[in-house]
């Protein structure tokens, strides 16, 4: 059979019958369901991985992760991992400093690392919860923040990590912050459910 008529009988067996893709144009396909296309998506980066290395691909795809649309895939990918070694070059990638106005997005992916179970992040917990913590006050829209203070909440649920580290990655935090970030990590740890971070003794000037 010629293999431009077998392409256009599997397009229209995954489009007609599958169900997997719609037509928004002439000639032109999209997912039904994102999930389709980020899981597709996460596993040619788990084979780039194990072809060139995940050092390599990480150089080509760390600039997304500043992106929330792209997190997904990241978390699928970084799961997909067959060694910890590889998963900690992802989890090293995204703690590594960058601007202010890009930690926040990347300390909520790497909170939903931690929040997978992922071995890697577990060993960087306490990075983890203190990125969270700082990048919850580093915001000023309201669904950032809620977003932050879900995923906190969230953690504090998991067996794997609990109250107490969070909890402690508050203080932590409070002990380095200005008094203007003090109070908004107050604000923060309270709407997460924990008492202040610090007591009154522990403050220093910012």
């Amino acid at each position: 059979m010629d293999p431009q008529d077998e392409a256009e009988r599997f397009l229209e067996f995954i489009r007609a019958k599958a169900g997997l893709l719609i037509e928004v144009g002439d000639g032109q396909y999209s997912f039904l369901h994102l999930t389709f296309q980020e899981f597709l998506t996460s596993s040619y980066f788990i084979t780039r991985a194990e072809r060139d290395g995940v050092v390599k691909l990480w150089s080509s795809i760390h600039a997304h992760c500043d992106d929330p649309r792209w997190h997904e895939v990241v978390r699928l990918f970084v799961a997909g991992l067959k060694s910890d070694e590889s998963q900690l070059v992802v989890i090293e990638g995204l703690l590594s400093p960058r601007p202010a106005s890009k930690s926040v997005a990347r300390s909520r992916l790497l909170g939903g690392l931690l929040l997978d179970g992922i071995a890697a992040a577990r060993s960087r917990r306490a990075d983890i919860l203190a990125e969270l913590t700082k990048g919850g006050v580093a915001v000023v829209e309201y669904d950032d923040v809620a977003a932050v203070a879900s995923l906190l909440r969230t953690l504090m649920a998991k067996d794997t990590v609990g109250p107490e580290p969070v909890r402690e990655a508050f203080a932590v935090s409070a002990l380095k912050a200005s008094a203007r970030k003090r109070l908004a990590l107050e604000l923060l740890a309270r709407a997460v459910g924990l008492d202040r971070p610090t007591s009154s003794d522990e403050r220093v000037d910012g």
